[in-house]
């Protein structure tokens, strides 16, 4: 495909623009190694999920933009978005970024204590009525039990009448 001269200035930008995103993830996979360990196996996960998700980044570049034709002048933009991110942005991002994992962790911290306080209330609730339920069934259990007794304890007086009566006969 014969790409016009504003057309392949249209794509090295627009590469430019995917290697400062490649970058950008790259410094959010930073972060996150930073705080979920150091790790051989962890980093090396870490590195393979990036380069996966940064090569379906330009995969998709190439095809949207310049139907999967891979020319030099898409690899410099690549590699000068890269380096523009590096010198420029980088300690910036990573900072910010680091930030933002931060406030993200805190705020999934405190919905989890709500979610947590929540669960406990509603079960707390919950347990203390099936706790009056079991302690009215019991008080009405032994109260039943207490008039089987006396209905027993008249039951034996009157079998011991009948049985008196009977003997003087």
């Amino acid at each position: 495909m014969i790409v016009s001269d504003g057309g392949q200035a249209k794509v090295f930008l627009i590469y430019i623009l995917f290697g400062i995103g490649c970058m950008l993830l790259s410094d959010w996979f930073y972060v996150l190694r930073k705080y979920l360990g150091n790790k051989k196996w962890q980093i090396n996960l870490l590195d393979a999920l990036y380069f996966v998700a940064a090569f379906l980044l330009v995969l998709y570049a190439g095809v949207k933009f310049n139907l999967g034709a891979l020319r030099y002048y898409q690899l410099f933009g690549l590699a000068g978005g890269m380096a523009i991110h590096k010198l420029m942005f980088s300690r910036l991002c990573r900072k910010c970024l680091d930030a933002l994992f931060v406030a993200i962790v805190k705020l999934a911290a405190f919905f989890a204590r709500l979610l947590w306080k929540a669960a406990y209330f509603i079960l707390g609730s919950l347990f203390s009525m099936t706790d009056f339920f079991e302690l009215k069934t019991l008080r009405w259990c032994h109260k039943a039990k207490k008039r089987a007794k006396k209905v027993k304890i008249k039951k034996q007086k009157q079998q011991k009448t009948v049985k008196k009566r009977l003997k003087m006969i």
